[in-house]
């Protein structure tokens, strides 16, 4: 069983599907997060043997639906990017419960999946409250996804980047040609048609990648300006550049860009950086907000300037491990060299 929450842990479980998992049933269940069209589309692609959309809706109403699902299937493996959330969770134990061989997965979700957050941990009348409300099955999540009670092991595209995981925990890489895998099987070309974009050499000098805006704005709220003035200075000086939302960002375009900017390229969160990269030139420039989409540019892309700003970023722990891939660090955008 894969859970996904975003297109790209659905990318990434189309090409575990196709490698490692191609010879046994496999059931995909979409977050109620996911987008609905997307996932909707995606069930005419076959990939899947069997397919579920979780309906919005209480964490309780979600771990219902896995009880009749578990209720009608035994699995051998679980893999999700969402290993926090209770559901996935409920999810693993009650798995396990019915196949003690089954093993967990965390699907590649990002920076977070390599390095130990800096939230603190949870006090023991919010964990206690937490069991009342789920069950006491419920534990509290590690700081460091991979050390998860409830996770065996991890697909990681830097393996060797991961930072302070328990000797027992299973790491497996992701093929670094993951994507010419997923081309090959035309599932690149399926999901541009989805989308209805047509994949071709893009002619862009500047990639701007943000995290959720909520989050920015949280941690600054001189981000929006520092945003639209960088931009406005690529503008001014003739750079084509692409913004890109972070996939979690439901909201259209927050920042207002595709107005400003009409000539310009905006892509909404939803839509998977990986179509993207295939279709870059190799001198473009990245920049964004802390992410691991700066760290693929670069294994990518090792000729592209890539910089990150850190202006609209809270948690800044992954800051060693970027600038070691040799991205570029300034405190705001605006002090950016274009």
């Amino acid at each position: 069983m894969f859970i996904v929450s975003t297109p790209r842990h659905w990318l990434i479980s189309v090409f575990l599907r196709l490698t490692r998992f191609q010879d046994e049933p496999a059931m995909i269940v979409f977050e109620s997060g996911f987008p609905r069209k997307l996932a909707e589309d995606a069930i005419n692609l076959d990939f899947f043997s069997d397919v579920e959309i979780l309906a919005a809706g209480y964490e309780n109403t979600q771990i219902r639906t896995m009880v009749n699902i578990l209720g009608r299937r035994r699995f051998s493996h679980i893999l999700t990017g969402s290993v926090n959330e209770p559901f996935v969770q409920f999810t693993i134990h009650l798995a396990k419960l019915q196949n003690p061989n089954l093993a967990s997965y965390l699907l590649d979700d990002g920076l977070f999946s390599y390095q130990a957050t800096s939230r603190k941990p949870m006090s023991a009348l919010r964990l206690f409250s937490r069991k009342l409300k789920y069950g006491w099955w419920y534990q509290e999540p590690n700081p460091l996804k991979i050390n998860a009670p409830w996770i065996d092991g991890a697909f990681l595209f830097f393996p060797n980047k991961l930072q302070g995981a328990l000797p027992e925990k299973k790491v497996h890489g992701i093929d670094s040609n993951w994507l010419s895998v997923l081309d090959s099987a035309e599932v690149l070309k399926k999901l541009n048609e989805i989308y209805g974009l047509t994949p071709q050499r893009v002619d862009i000098d500047v990639v701007v990648i943000l995290d959720v805006y909520r989050k920015a704005i949280e941690t600054s709220q001189d981000y929006p300006e520092d945003v639209v003035q960088f931009l406005m200075k690529l503008d001014q000086s003739g750079k084509r550049f692409l913004l890109k939302y972070h996939p979690r960002d439901k909201a259209n375009d927050p920042l207002g860009i595709q107005q400003r900017f009409p000539k310009q390229t905006v892509l909404p969160g939803e839509i998977p950086f990986e179509l993207l990269l295939p279709n870059l030139n190799e001198d473009v420039m990245f920049t964004g907000d802390i992410s691991t989409i700066l760290l693929e540019a670069k294994s990518f892309l090792p000729n592209a300037d890539v910089s990150v700003a850190l202006i609209g970023s809270h948690d800044r722990t992954p800051l060693p491990m970027l600038r070691k891939a040799g991205v570029k660090v300034v405190d705001v955008y605006r002090d950016l060299l274009i």
